[in-house]
């Protein structure tokens, strides 16, 4: 066998060994999406919807046969809002267009129910200008591309305000008469140049110091295309970035006629969209172009680990959260960004993959990234591949910060509610019990209102409390106030008139209204131990008299 012949053969074993890898991680990683209820889909290039997860229709009630080889914004569980379908339309043509895409909207449940969906939108490489699309039951507060953000006509002056445009996680620079007035934060950690070194630079110098020139992108015919353009359109590009230390990028470079602080600008936006990765990197075909934009969508977290908890792999939006560069991904590992609280249940869910395979059940940990900030997320792994104890899984994970933030300042408003309620109760009792002496030895307790169990109980302890305090004999029940009568506040009654009874004091009741009589009587209440009076003034009479009869 010649040299030539075996290293034939011996690359055609390769890439098939390396097609076998990415087949299996595509396997692990839609077992993955389907485990925490993440759906998948791929449509052709003219938006016909040609590949769902399997739990995808049936989550909305529908079988897959319901929605393949239909346009996606046809789809059954859009169908019924002609909103919705123009909403999914315009996301479908701007992804053909090579834009990402992040739309919220509404779909149907076979059984009508009204669904809050969010889908993000990605063209895949490659000539048959596939796309991918993931989406799930999530709104997430708002959308981290600069594109979306740019494009979003909800927010007002997105070009002149500097702090929404330092939180999108695409690098942007802007310009005026070929002098740079803004950059983000993100084109300097994309691109590792400092805000100096790019204030004396113009549009096009910009150009020729990040973009490498090959046989179809020259920064000349970039500058030309874009000069051509009119006011409305935008110049977007597939390009190799080379940063300040020598690592190449690949990337989506839009430029585009704007404003900024309310006059004419350039903007120049710099989006990776394929970084070099360690899962499947040599295979080839359609299986590597659809598992490279499923692991890059726009919506997940996605990464790669090993059995020491060290990253081999991740995703942009992975990379975005923990705030490192991709050439820095090798050197963290679980502890340089969990919650030292969070380690132990961390690693006992790799042990439960290397174990099971999977884990059982999603966890909730808190990470740092790189600059401190705390985020929580919501996290589930599958093996992807094992040799012995050493193994390497896939993970994906779900940015849950504003959910537990917005959780705990609900569980502390209804603290603070159950305290004012606590405090009411108790600045109120004094009122709901107004128990007074009226004559040496004579108490009245004017009721009014409604009289419900907690405040006959309060009834009886604070009118016990003041007859032993008093000596009082007897005790005037005024109930004149008092808006119903049921069996359960004439229960309370004569509880209390009991109660009185035992300390040795006597009861007369005044203010029965006619109504009320009326409900004692159909309430079948045998009241005939019980004084009654037919107002205070009758009451405080017969109380005087007994008072004078009991002292005697």
């Amino acid at each position: 066998m010649t040299n030539q012949e075996h290293s034939t053969r011996g690359n055609g074993h390769d890439e098939e060994a390396s097609t076998r890898s990415v087949r299996k991680a595509k396997q692990c990683y839609l077992s993955l999406l389907d485990s925490v209820r993440s759906f998948t889909a791929v449509l052709d290039n003219k938006g016909v919807l040609r590949f769902v997860t399997e739990d995808t229709p049936r989550e909305f009630g529908f079988s897959t046969s319901d929605v393949i080889g239909k346009p996606f914004w046809e789809a059954i569980w859009f169908r019924p809002s002609s909103k919705s379908r123009s909403k999914v339309r315009g996301a479908v043509e701007g992804a053909l267009r090579g834009r990402d895409t992040v739309c919220e909207t509404e779909a149907f449940t076979a059984d009508g129910a009204i669904v809050p969906v969010v889908f993000s939108m990605r063209l895949l490489p490659g000539e048959d200008k596939n796309i991918i699309s993931v989406f799930a039951q999530v709104r997430e507060e708002a959308s981290d591309s600069a594109l979306d953000i740019l494009n979003d006509k909800s927010v007002p002056a997105t070009a002149d305000n500097p702090i929404i445009l330092q939180k999108v996680g695409d690098g942007i620079v802007f310009f005026q008469k070929d002098r740079m007035v803004f950059v983000n934060q993100s084109m300097m950690e994309l691109t590792g140049y400092i805000k100096d070194d790019f204030r004396p630079l113009s549009l096009k110098s910009m150009i020729e110091l990040l973009i490498i020139e090959n046989n179809t992108v020259s920064s000349d015919t970039l500058i030309q295309t874009y000069s051509r353009l009119s006011k409305d359109e935008d110049s977007i590009s597939e390009v190799e970035i080379l940063c300040k230390d020598g690592t190449k990028l690949s990337a989506m470079l839009l430029l585009s006629n704007t404003t900024w602080q309310g006059n004419a600008a350039d903007m120049m936006l710099i989006k990776g969209i394929i970084p070099s990765n360690e899962v499947g990197r040599t295979a080839s075909g359609a299986e590597t172009r659809l598992f490279e934009a499923m692991f890059n969508n726009p919506l997940q977290i996605v990464y790669v680990h090993d059995e020491q908890g060290r990253f081999v792999d991740a995703n942009d939006k992975a990379l975005e959260i923990m705030g490192y560069r991709r050439e820095e991904l090798g050197k963290v590992s679980f502890p340089d960004i969990i919650h030292p609280d969070d380690i132990s249940k961390t690693f006992t869910a790799a042990a439960e993959v290397l174990e099971k395979g999977h884990m059982e059940k999603s966890i909730q940990i808190r990470i740092y990234n790189k600059s401190g900030q705390m985020y929580w997320v919501d996290c589930h792994s599958l093996l992807l591949e094992q040799d012995g104890m050493h193994f390497k899984a896939i993970g994906i994970a779900r940015d849950i910060t504003g959910q537990v933030l917005a959780e705990d300042e609900l569980r502390r408003s209804e603290e603070k509610l159950r305290d004012l309620v606590e405090k009411l109760k108790c600045s109120q009792e004094p009122l709901s019990v107004p128990v007074v002496q009226i004559w040496s030895a004579v108490l009245a307790l004017p009721l009014i209102g409604v009289i419900d169990e907690f405040r006959a109980q309060n009834i009886m302890d604070v009118l016990l409390s003041r007859i032993v305090e008093t000596q009082a004999v007897v005790v005037i029940l005024d109930v004149t106030g008092v808006s119903s009568m049921d069996t359960s506040v004439t229960g309370c009654l004569m509880k209390t008139i009991e109660a009185v009874r035992l300390l040795g004091a006597e009861c007369v009741v005044t203010g029965i209204r006619p109504d009320v009589a009326h409900s004692i009587v159909g309430l079948g209440v045998d009241m005939g131990s019980i004084v009654t009076k037919r107002d205070m003034q009758e009451g405080l009479r017969w109380a005087l008299n007994w008072v004078d009869d009991t002292l005697e």
